[in-house]
Order: structure tokens, then C-alpha cells, then sequence
């Protein structure tokens, strides 16, 4: 008789089938299984079409709670041509499985089967029928996941956007189980052929969901909670490169080869800080690191603390990876401890800056879910670990405008804007510090606005009553004498241009410029920890001026960042240090006639070059990082550049810049990682 495959309820027991418990005894020359020369336990039957004709076919049996790892295939046996096969079996339940054709048509039959251990064969008849198919939707977001029906060889992975196609499969009804290959659970559903399964939900992630990558920006969960929590992989010189740009974050991450939503690949290393860069956190809660991977070789993963000047620390263990998705549940107490950690098995001891996966003997490593056992985002909280000073109010104590002035160096740093006057040589004339001017009002031209403020005379030390943005219908005119401080508050200024012509002696601090500043014929300017975007040209437009120093601020999604043009024979001169250039469509800074001097700057995602050296310039460039494919260009002008680093391709240039060399004092940092967090971190808004 014809058997339908039902298999409600049928528990995983996580068994794996062990293929040589299954031998068979096929003769072409019998019509019928013969007696006597078969095991004591034996599966037996005819394979039929539909209308009763017997047809050779393939025939496999399972136990019924075998489930499918995705490489190794059981083994297939052939009928006679009649369709009879015997197969020897231990005693047990089997689901059986037969697959011909009818025609054109691909049939098939499954059916279950209890083998007991008897002398007595009985051959069962199976009638094939039309194949077809089960599909459904894991919902998105849960990270990988594996589609099985217990007792057959089907795994299944959904796509990317969580759908999957269990084929070949005759008329019946079926127990699917989808089981998630990172830290969620697992869901059997019951469905026909031909079915399709509405959305399924695998349920909540285990612990403190580090990273899942459905939405990869470089900057992990906790880092969100704790600071930092950025992503890094090595650069070419074996130092771990912050994946913070688009560039290098679009390199490692993605959809293609993941089982659902995104994850990131490697072929050597990378890890996550689970908050600021070099701080360490004590989670003696944390008790498991899981996370899911495929790839090949071995992967070592590690949860370590300290490093730098610091012996690093921490735990590993080791795991040979697969081809096919899988989900690891990696006890602390279970791992290595190395440098200066003790055992994580009395749960004291655990130390933790950060998460490293690191492949070797293999070629890559596609990781998913990344999360921590016994974590939560209030414990997380807990160990906040607070870095740097921040104003979270103005202040009218002129001491922390002078605190201020001592952090100036290079060209500008004679700049002191309201504490002093300063005549059109440069010279101060008077150190009396001015008056302090609140701007209490986001409107232009009216009272307490901040035009109000820029174009009184003399020293004027300008505070912010409220965060805003501060618009202008026309050129906002800055004077001489000033310092525009925006600490404390969130300070967007639009509209129009903000315009600095035949004017000394002005700060900028912590201002957000979303319109162009230019700046003609004036002196000593300093700018610091400033933002500037979405100008349709240069963002800071230099012209014919002179001790200018631009430090620790971000130019972005414009054309150009700075553009310097001098006269030919003029004291023009800039000093430009600890500022970041990223997604422009021209370059980081276009120098003409001017003696520049630039170092400890980021430059990435800019099209046409880093920085340009051109007509006349004479350019002093150390200790910068590039991340571009053209990092400078000199057409023109002369170049000094040296101890950079270059993250994707680029080399120093051996020129001497005519002579010129910075005539002042200062530290100059590593061009490495440690530098790449710094501003990064701590460069614009403050």
C-alpha cells in the first residue's frame, strides 16, 4: 500500500547518523527480495508508478530524527527494473525515501518504516507521485538560520532576505525545523506540500547582542552604550585599521554569502572594541561569547584586554570552521587564558576591551551575531567608563576662555580673539579682554541674534544661550577681535556664507558651518574643532591671508575642503593638524602660494586627491594618514612628505619643500591606528 510521510512533533536530538549502519543487498536478476541471504533487520519494497507498473528508482532510508549538517549526501541505492531493493538496517525507525521518473516528470514517495529485529522480510509497496515543494520566510534580522525536515537529507539555507525553497518533496504532510545558527532558538512548523509557511519568528537573541550587521556602519552595539565600539580589520603594516569609512566598511560587509540581512567577511582578522578605544571593562557577569561563522581553516577567537604600551590579555579558543553555517556558544570558563589573565572559570576575572576573530590555515570567515552571554545593556551601563572633559553650559569666567588659548599652536597660535587687541600687523595693543555677548536668539537681525554679537567692535567673547540652527538670509560679517565659541551647545549656522574679510584676530570654536566660510585678506584666524559640510564649492575658502591654524575639525560631503590661495611673495602660512577629510568629490586641501604645513590628519573617501601642492605652494607634510587613492598632488608647487601612513596604497614624497620648514614647536603623533581613533573621535563638534 501507499504510505503518506507525516511527522508531527518529532523531537532534535542533535544524532548524527553514522552511513555505515546502512548496507544493501540488491539482485537484478529477482522479481522479489530473496530470504535467507539477507541481515536479520531488513527494509524491503517495490517501487511503483502510479498506474502499478514497478520502475527502477533510487531509494534511501534515515532514521527519523536524522538531520541534514548540508555536505555529506546519504548514500543512494538503485531498484532492479522492476523496482525491488532490500536494504540491511540496525533495528529502528527510518523514514524512506524514493525518487524516480514518470515521463518528464521527477516523482517521488516517502513513507515511515519501524524495523525490528526478525528473521521475517516483508516487502512494502510505494507508488510515486508528482514532486513538488514547501517555501517560506524567516523574518529578517534574525541572522543565520538552517531549514530541515527531520529524517531527510534537506538543508536548506534562506537568502539574505530570509526566504527558502524546501524542493523535490512528493505529496504529505511535514514537520519543518528551523533552527537559528547563532543565539536564537528554534521553531518546528508543520506544513503540506506545496505550502507556503507564513513569516517565522526564531525568537529573542541570547544576552547582549554585540553587532548583528543588518545595518553595519562600522560602530558596534555597545560601542553605542559605552563610546567608540568600532569594528577593525589589519592594514597592509599588521596594525588594526578603525572600519569607519564606507570604503573600508563596504569592503568586509554586505549580503552576498550571508544566510539572512548582512554579515562581514575576512580572510585574516578582525574585531570589534566593545567601547573606547584602549579602556578596559570589568564584566564579571559575562559567562558565554557566541556568535555565528562558515569558512574554512581554524579560527581562533579571542576576548582580550590591554594593549598598546600594555602586555595584551585575555582568552581564546579555537574552533575549525565549516562551510556551512554554524552557531557557537563559547564558554568563558572553557577558554585559554593568555598574558596576564587567570581563569574565567571562577567568573571574577574577566576583563574585556575587545572581541578578535583571527583565520589561519584557512581563506576566509563569514561571521554573524555576535553576542554576550549574562550581558545586559544595563550592565553595560554600569561599566561606563567616562572619557575627556565636556562644557554642558556656557560660561561666563574668562578663565576657561584662556585654557582655551593654550591648546593654539603653529601659525595661528598668537590668535587670542577676545582677550586682546590686535592691530592689521599683527601686533596686540592691548591685552584687556573684552565684553561677553549671549546670543539668545535663533533669528537673524534682531535683538540678542548672533549678527548682533560679530559686528560689535572690539574684543567680544561670544556664548550661546540655546542649541539651534542659526540661519542667515545674507553674508554673516565677522570682525576683528573675536571669539564665536560654541562649547556646550550644538551650533548649526546656514543660510548664508560667514564672511572674514580685512579682519585679524578671530576664533572659531565648536561651530557647525553647513555654508562656506571665507576668509580674504586677514590674519591670525584660528579654527578649532569645527564641522563643515554640504558647501557647494570649498568649505573653508582661504584668501591672501596670513598665521592661520585649522585644528581638530571635519570637512565633509562637499567638494573641497580648504582651499588656500596666496600671492605670489606673500606671507601667507597655515597650519593644518589633527582635522579629518572624508567624502569629497575634489580634494581634503588645495594649496596655492602658500607655505603649508600639515600633520596628524585623516584624509579618506576624497576622489581626486588627499591634498593638492600646487602653484607655488611649499607644502611640510608628516605624520598623516591617507586612505585615498591619490593622497597628494603636486603640479606646481613643492613637497616635504614623511612618515605617513597609508592605509590602502600610496607612498611618501622625498622632495624638500624649497626650504621651508615650520618655524615653532610641536609634538608630532604616530601616523597609525592610535592617531586614526584620535581624530576621528575627537575631531568637529566637542
Amino acid at each position: 500500500m501507499t504510505r503518506k510521510f507525516t511527522l508531527g512533533g518529532v523531537a532534535f536530538f542533535a544524532a548524527t547518523f553514522a552511513m555505515s549502519s546502512i548496507l544493501v543487498s540488491c539482485s537484478s536478476d529477482k522479481k522479489n527480495v530473496a530470504g535467507g541471504t539477507e541481515a536479520e533487520s531488513t527494509i524491503a519494497l517495490q517501487v511503483q508508478l502510479a498506474d502499478g507498473r514497478g520502475v527502477a528508482a533510487r531509494v534511501r532510508a534515515l532514521p527519523e530524527d536524522y538531520l541534514a549538517e548540508g555536505e555529506s549526501f546519504a548514500e543512494w541505492f538503485t531498484t532492479d527494473e522492476n523496482g525491488y531493493v532490500s536494504i540491511a538496517v540496525e533495528p529502528g525507525n527510518y523514514i524512506v525515501e524514493s525518487r524516480g521518473k514518470d515521463g518528464s516528470d521527477a516523482v517521488g514517495a516517502i513513507y515511515e518504516k519501524t524495523v525490528v529485529k526478525s528473521d521475517m522480510i516483508q516487502t512494502d509497496t510505494v507508488s510515486l507521485e508528482k514532486l513538488s515543494s514547501i517555501e517560506g520566510l524567516v523574518t529578517s534580522g534574525q541572522g543565520p538560520s538552517v531549514v530541515r525536515i527531520p529524517g531527510l537529507e534537506r538543508f536548506v539555507v534562506p537568502d539574505s532576505a530570509g526566504h527558502f525553497v524546501i524542493d523535490s518533496l512528493p505529496p504529505g504532510d511535514f514537520s519543518v525545523y528551523i533552527e537559528s545558527r547563532s543565539n536564537r532558538g528554534s521553531v518546528t512548523v508543520e506544513a503540506a506540500s506545496g505550502d507556503t509557511v507564513p513569516d517565522v519568528d526564531l525568537g529573542k537573541a541570547r544576552g547582549f547582542v554585540v553587532e548583528d550587521f543588518e545595518s553595519f556602519s562600522g560602530i558596534s552595539y555597545s560601542g553605542r552604550i559605552l563610546g567608540d565600539g568600532w569594528w577593525y580589520s589589519l592594514a597592509s603594516d599588521g596594525q588594526m585599521a578603525p572600519l569607519w569609512e564606507e570604503s573600508l566598511t563596504k569592503y568586509y560587509s554586505g549580503s552576498e554569502g550571508c544566510a539572512s540581512g548582512g554579515c562581514v567577511r575576512t580572510a585574516n582578522r578582525m574585531g570589534v572594541l566593545l567601547g573606547l578605544h584602549k579602556a578596559d571593562y570589568a564584566l564579571p557577569e559575562m559567562d558565554t561569547l557566541m556568535f555565528a561563522a562558515r569558512g574554512s581553516g581554524t579560527l581562533t577567537v579571542s576576548v582580550a584586554y590591554g594593549d598598546g604600551d600594555e602586555e595584551e590579555s585575555g582568552f581564546s579558543y579555537e574552533i575549525d570552521l565549516s562551510k556551512v553555517w554554524q552557531g557557537y556558544a563559547i564558554a568563558l570558563a572553557d577558554m585559554k587564558p593568555y598574558g596576564k589573565a587567570k581563569s574565567a572559570a571562577d567568573g571574577k576575572n574577566i576583563l574585556a576591551s575587545r572581541i578578535d576573530f583571527q583565520i589561519s590555515r584557512g581563506d576566509s570567515v563569514y561571521l554573524d551575531d555576535i553576542a554576550l552571554g549574562g550581558i545586559t545593556e544595563e550592565i553595560l551601563e554600569s561599566a561606563i567608563i567616562s572619557g575627556g572633559k565636556g562644557f554642558t553650559d556656557f560660561s561666563a569666567n574668562w578663565n576657561v576662555h584662556d585654557s582655551l588659548l593654550k591648546e593654539s599652536l603653529g601659525y595661528g597660535e598668537k590668535t587670542c580673539g577676545a582677550s586682546c587687541r590686535m592691530d592689521s600687523d599683527g601686533k596686540i595693543t592691548s591685552g584687556e579682554r573684552g565684553d561677553i555677548c549671549l546670543v539668545t536668539a535663533l533669528e537673524d537681525s534682531v535683538s540678542g541674534s548672533l549678527r548682533s554679537c560679530v559686528e560689535k567692535e572690539g574684543p567680544v567673547w561670544i556664548l550661546f544661550e540655546k542649541n539651534g540652527n542659526y540661519k542667515h538670509s545674507s553674508p554673516l560679517f565677522v570682525t576683528s577681535d573675536k571669539t564665536i565659541d560654541g562649547r556646550g551647545r550644538d551650533i548649526v549656522i546656514s543660510g548664508a556664507a560667514v564672511s572674514i574679510v580685512q579682519e585679524r584676530n578671530v576664533i572659531l570654536e565648536n561651530l557647525w558651518f553647513a555654508v562656506p566660510v571665507i576668509v580674504e585678506k586677514s590674519s591670525h584666524l584660528w579654527v578649532d574643532h569645527c564641522q563643515f559640510t554640504d558647501a557647494p564649492e570649498q568649505e573653508l575658502d582661504l584668501r591672501n591671508s596670513s598665521n592661520v591654524t585649522v585644528s581638530w575639525s571635519r570637512f565633509e560631503n562637499g567638494k573641497s575642503g580648504i582651499v588656500f590661495t596666496g600671492i605670489a611673495d606673500g606671507e601667507n602660512r597655515i597650519t593644518v593638524h589633527h582635522n579629518y577629510f572624508g567624502n569629497l568629490e575634489g580634494e581634503g586641501l588645495l594649496l596655492n602660494e602658500v607655505d603649508a604645513h600639515l600633520f596628524n590628519n585623516d584624509f579618506n573617501e576624497i576622489k581626486e586627491a588627499g591634498f593638492r601642492c600646487s602653484e607655488g605652494a611649499r607644502c611640510y607634510a608628516d605624520g598623516n594618514v591617507f586612505n585615498v587613492s591619490s593622497p597628494a598632488d603636486v603640479k606646481g608647487g613643492s613637497l616635504l612628505m614623511k612618515d605617513s601612513w597609508f592605509i590602502s596604497e600610496g607612498n611618501d614624497k622625498a622632495g624638500d619643500a624649497k626650504g621651508f620648514v615650520p618655524d615653532y614647536s610641536y609634538t608630532l603623533d604616530k601616523a597609525g591606528t592610535d592617531l586614526v581613533w584620535c581624530v576621528v573621535s575627537l575631531s568637529g563638534i566637542r
